[in-house]
């Protein structure tokens, strides 16, 4: 269990925290639901650094879903335990990569980001390549599913 929440807060760090800069390298979509869903994803990198859970309990829908590189299957409940660990801090992210595409009300995004810190206790210093799923539900942007792999280092 503890591998779980090691590797979720691990992904989080990385995959979450990708939007944080204002780089963009590939982005498709329209307008209004394309800015809509960066909003979120802005959102989402600036409540991970502050440590802000109740943000992210928000942003994420009830049946968020999270797959880190063990393959795990991670609930919004035990990646917000995570977060909310005094052993958890993000020092710095870097969203190399941001790929949006839209598909009437679902968004998938796919990046490329570098993340250090420490989460669970472990430093963190990664890249990672992930995959998040947004779903627009009464007219509001929720992600519901994230995947991240590891990029092995050189």
């Amino acid at each position: 269990m503890t591998g779980i929440f090691l590797a979720a807060a691990m992904m989080i760090a990385a995959s979450s925290l990708i939007f944080s800069q204002t780089g963009r390298k590939v982005t498709t979509g329209e307008g209004g639901d394309e800015q809509a869903v960066r909003q979120v994803l802005d959102e989402f990198s600036a409540a991970i650094k502050r440590g802000d859970t109740e943000t992210i309990d928000r942003l994420w829908a009830s049946d968020y879903v999270f797959i880190p590189p063990s393959g795990a299957v991670v609930t919004k409940a035990q990646r917000l335990a995570v977060l909310k660990s005094s052993d958890t801090k993000i020092e710095a992210v870097g969203r190399d990569e941001v790929n949006i595409r839209l598909y009437e009300n679902t968004a998938v995004v796919i990046s490329l980001t570098t993340a250090k810190g420490h989460v669970a206790g472990q430093d963190l210093d990664n890249q990672f390549r992930g995959t998040i799923v947004l779903v627009k539900s009464d007219g509001r942007w929720q992600m519901v599913s994230e995947q991240s792999s590891v990029i092995p280092k050189k």
